[in-house]
């Protein structure tokens, strides 16, 4: 029997454990995903050393702690300390290795489903923390025309210094508010939210307001993906696709950045994992909530 399991605040709308029940059915694999709401960083790295102790394989980490439980990490992987960020934590010889699947799940969605990035693509992403730096690290080794948006912008400084330091092309921080949307919108061709504005059970916020779309008008030849996947298309998706937008919601990054903790966890590669049936079936129980 195999465990593993998510913290975070909140998890409620998690579909976590029938994602990982659904990859252990086509492994053959007695298996178990729990998702466990931590309330504070201190109870972050108790849970962690419980966890182990009850020889769980590891855990998925969720927002708040994708960057804050780094310094509970006995080590983390290459990619995991450039982008700044994990998601994915595995228990071995009672030592907590960090790595980051989110930014391998998003290019994967983003371009199995919508395009694939290359130097000449103009992308702007709103939001800068942990699942944005895993987003944002992958899209840079592609393409190096790159806006973050952000509230706080030394936050968004912090994300391009961290990732675009040694390049000749920094990554642009802008500050987040209706006007740079609109202005970045228009400029750009794939568009990214990283935020959790529009997540259930707040579905009905908005990052990018609609009368923007409609000032903007027509947006067919623009890409929009979501890192959100509950709802399984959010208001910012389903206003960008009235519009002839092109969408992508969170939950294509979702199976696939589990099917590699899968792999980290129990050393099994899925290649043969039907990817859009298990989508199919998890859109039915999003659509329960």
């Amino acid at each position: 029997m195999y465990y593993s399991a998510l913290l975070g605040k909140p998890v409620d709308h998690s579909i976590s454990p029938a994602l990982f029940e659904m990859l252990a059915e086509t492994a053959s694999l007695e298996y178990a995903h729990l998702k466990i709401e931590v309330e504070s960083l201190s109870e972050l790295k108790t849970s962690l050393s419980s966890l182990n102790n009850l020889k769980f394989r590891g855990v998925n980490i969720t927002l708040p702690y994708k960057i804050s439980v780094i310094k509970y990490l006995d080590k983390i992987d290459g990619a995991a300390r450039k982008i700044g960020a994990v998601n994915t934590v595995v228990f071995k010889n009672n030592k907590f290795i960090g790595h980051n699947t989110d930014a391998k799940g998003a290019i994967l969605a983003i371009e199995k489903k919508l395009k694939k990035v290359g130097g000449n693509d103009k992308i702007v992403v709103l939001g800068a923390g942990g699942a944005a730096r895993a987003i944002i690290y992958k899209l840079y080794k592609r393409c190096k025309n790159i806006t973050i948006l952000n509230i706080n912008i030394k936050q968004a400084n912090k994300v391009s210094d961290d990732i675009s330091v040694k390049s000749n092309k920094k990554i642009n921080a802008v500050k987040l508010n209706n006007e740079n949307i609109e202005k970045f919108l228009r400029k750009s061709n794939i568009i990214i939210n990283a935020t959790p504005v529009g997540m259930f059970p707040k579905s009905n916020e908005e990052i990018v307001n609609q009368k923007i779309f409609n000032k903007i008008g027509d947006l067919k030849g623009k890409y929009f993906f979501d890192a959100i996947f509950n709802p399984y298309k959010t208001k910012f998706l389903l206003d960008a696709e009235k519009k002839g937008g092109k969408v992508c919601s969170g939950l294509d990054m979702m199976i696939y950045q589990a099917i590699s903790a899968f792999k980290l966890w129990v050393g099994h590669d899925l290649k043969k994992v039907n990817i859009k049936l298990i989508e199919k079936r998890l859109i039915k129980i999003l659509q329960k909530f």
